[in-house]
């Protein structure tokens, strides 16, 4: 077996895909498969294809090609260019001092933010301006990182 056709046994429509889902669950729920070992796998997967998507040959192949936009599997793949500015490059002296501020300002947002996160439950009274200031409200994201063990 080769690489390509490794990657072309992987579903490729919405629908295939959807039922891969539903089928992956499925042996999850049934002992089949520990979800330890599987999710590694799927991240593994993830990292696979944004280093190849990365890679300069690769991108390469694909924009010659695709020659501008390609339709296979429901999906439709283009090459768009992205234009980009790098204002530090013209020497405008407003625009730098602008940037001083703003990077100044994030600093002292920095501060208030972690002055914020200090504050009593219950809250406080700000000396300053009479108003109640209370803790900011927390929520909690849940995320799953898989690393290299070294």
């Amino acid at each position: 077996m080769n690489a390509i056709s490794t990657l072309t046994q992987l579903p490729a429509t919405p629908d295939e895909r959807k039922r891969f889902v539903e089928i992956c669950k499925q042996e999850i729920i049934e002992g089949r498969y520990k979800i330890t070992e599987i999710f590694p796998v799927l991240k593994s997967i993830n990292t696979l294809v944004d280093e190849l998507t990365k890679d300069a040959e690769f991108r390469d192949m694909l924009s010659q090609a695709i020659n501008g936009k390609y339709e296979a599997n429901g999906l439709e793949i283009s090459e768009q260019q992205v234009k980009k500015y790098n204002c530090a490059e013209c020497h405008d002296s407003e625009w730098e001092r602008m940037m001083t501020e703003l990077n100044a300002l994030k600093d002292c947002i920095k501060e208030r933010e972690e002055f914020l996160r200090h504050i009593p439950e219950g809250g406080m009274v700000n000396p300053d301006t009479g108003e109640m200031l209370y803790p900011p409200v927390v929520t909690f994201e849940t995320r799953f990182v898989v690393k290299s063990k070294k």
